[in-house]
């Protein structure tokens, strides 16, 4: 049995981090290694990640967004250029997607005790 695959996008700043936690583990083929969903590819996987960094953008900022969605085509490339992790070009991949995770970790607020 197979079901028609529909990428995630992230509603909200901590669910952009899941996502980009996904995308390490799918890397670097983007498939679903069982057969069991249809239309589950890197272009489906970047384009939702396009949406989730569009659509969070008033809450990332201009900056952000903006550093996040370069970081996010250059690594799409790295992926495509290597998609049987044999040249180097995945890890670089995998690099830059902790890299993201990283900045948006450091970017979100975190309670503080003051008292």
């Amino acid at each position: 049995m197979t079901y028609q695959y529909t990428p995630f996008v992230a509603p909200n700043l901590d669910e952009l981090k899941r996502q980009l936690y996904w995308l390490i583990g799918i890397a670097p083929k983007f498939v679903s290694y069982d057969g069991m969903f249809v239309g589950m590819n890197i272009d489906a996987e970047f384009d939702a990640l396009s949406e989730s960094l569009e659509f969070l953008k008033p809450q990332l900022g201009n900056a952000l967004f903006t550093q996040l969605a370069a970081m996010a085509s250059e690594t799409k490339a790295h992926f495509e250029a290597d998609p049987d992790d044999t040249t180097g070009e995945a890890k670089r991949g995998n690099r830059l997607l902790v890299e993201m995770v990283e900045l948006l970790i450091d970017s979100m607020p975190f309670a503080t005790n003051d008292e």
